[in-house]
């Protein structure tokens, strides 16, 4: 598999080696999509607009604009990558773009002028097919109501019984009544998917095998990718915990835990500016690599996929259509609230067209803004959160009435009881 975005230094370099390394690349981009006759979409989302002016829907070339407002999203598919040349007329000019500005990537983020004046910050995404997963849709059927287990029976902070994301906590929340059991997939060094929440993992001493930890924090505590970690390194790194339990893959959810237990299989890529430092393999790696070791062994299991990074959780549509894909949202650290309504609204259409059933969207903040609850829920979405307030009664009977369907929570038992009783006059 070939990825795109590798970077490259080089200590001396003149302007006649820089020309033949562009012209490698544009070369290699377009022979590798032209020479396998392959289906490609295009995808570009606003990230932000300067300037005082407006775009009308429709098609123009291969792309689809779907939304104008309040962010600017388009799609289109096509085997030639050369079609994804295309310009948008906006009301004081228009947008061009042209796919060698994409120099051999697979993702852009670019802003392009409209006019002398104005100007629109795009996210551009190339996504290529995937046909290991072949057929209909599982028949999954949401409950009225359901609750999720959180990294299995409950993230460490709230529960100290079990090791978070393990196979004894997974076992733990299928025991106690969840619909479906969330957990986390990266990628080891080899590029096997495994189960792990942070980016990181915290060793209190260097370790040569690794390499050069990715910082010190707090000093002294030295944090490497996960994906510096083989597997065989990856399962023991916390066996000194109090647990005492290896760190499993995907490979041994799917094939050791009970096939009745239904999973939500959260998708991890480092969609925030604070975790850009993280190495990461290019998106359609990571995506296929994760789809490999599904259509291998997931058989008869049902799940659904859920994933924070927009482009990641487009490839889930665009590469498969047996497992549903819920839309992960939250309130990212350097985005204003009124910013993740606009864009949680933004996104809303586009998502919509593609086939997305549902949000998952951090409690804290849906509860602010009860009229974007009616919207999604207008729209057609589920929706399921997540969240503190999930973990109390108040919280989880109050989303129960503005119409909220799932809720991932570290207190299983608890809130499993609270909307029993719910049911009971709902």
């Amino acid at each position: 598999m070939i990825g795109f975005e590798r970077r490259y230094t080089f200590k001396t370099v003149t302007k006649k080696k820089i020309e033949n390394i562009v012209f490698h690349f544009t070369f290699s981009f377009h022979h590798f999509f032209q020479s396998r006759n392959i289906m490609i979409r295009l995808v570009v989302i606003e990230k932000e607009r300067t300037g005082s002016f407006t775009f009308e829907p429709g098609t123009f070339g291969p792309v689809k604009v779907v939304s104008v407002s309040p962010l600017l999203t388009a799609y289109g598919d096509s085997k030639q990558i050369d079609d994804f040349s295309f310009e948008i007329p906006a009301s004081t000019g228009k947008l061009a773009f042209n796919i060698q500005m994409l120099e051999g990537k697979k993702y852009i983020k670019k802003t392009f002028p409209i006019s002398e004046t104005d100007s629109i910050e795009l996210m551009v995404c190339l996504l290529t097919p995937f046909d290991k997963l072949p057929g209909p849709q599982i028949d999954l059927k949401f409950p009225k109501y359901f609750t999720i287990g959180h990294r299995g029976s409950g993230n460490n902070l709230h529960v100290k019984d079990y090791q978070e994301n393990t196979k004894a906590s997974i076992l733990q929340a299928a025991k106690v009544g969840c619909q479906f059991i969330e957990f986390d997939v990266q990628l080891s060094k080899e590029n096997t998917p495994v189960i792990h929440h942070d980016y990181v993992i915290k060793q209190s001493k260097k370790r040569d095998e690794l390499g050069q930890p990715i910082n010190e924090d707090p000093p002294g505590t030295f944090n490497y990718a996960v994906n510096q970690f083989t597997v065989d390194q990856f399962r023991d790194c916390k066996l000194d915990l109090q647990w005492h339990e290896h760190l499993p893959t995907l490979h041994d959810l799917l094939c050791e835990i009970p096939s009745e237990v239904h999973y939500d299989i959260e998708v991890k890529w480092p969609f925030q500016p604070k975790n850009y430092h993280i190495p990461y393999v290019e998106r359609n790696v990571f995506i296929d690599t994760v789809l490999t070791e599904i259509s291998e062994n997931a058989n008869d299991r049902k799940f659904f996929f859920s994933c924070f990074d927009i482009f990641s959780l487009m490839m889930l549509l665009y590469k498969q259509q047996k497992y549903p894909v819920l839309s992960l949202m939250t309130k990212e650290d350097e985005d204003t609230f009124e910013y993740f309504v606009k864009k949680t609204i933004g996104m809303a259409p586009i998502l919509k067209e593609m086939g997305v059933q549902g949000y998952v969207i951090n409690s804290l903040f849906l509860l602010k803004d009860k009229e974007l609850i009616s919207k999604l829920l207008g729209m057609g979405f589920m929706i399921v959160t997540y969240g503190d307030p999930n973990n109390t009664e108040q919280g989880t009977i109050e989303q129960l009435d503005l119409g909220i369907s799932g809720f991932c929570t570290d207190k299983l038992e608890m809130i499993n009881n609270v909307i029993a009783e719910y049911a009971k006059t709902h």
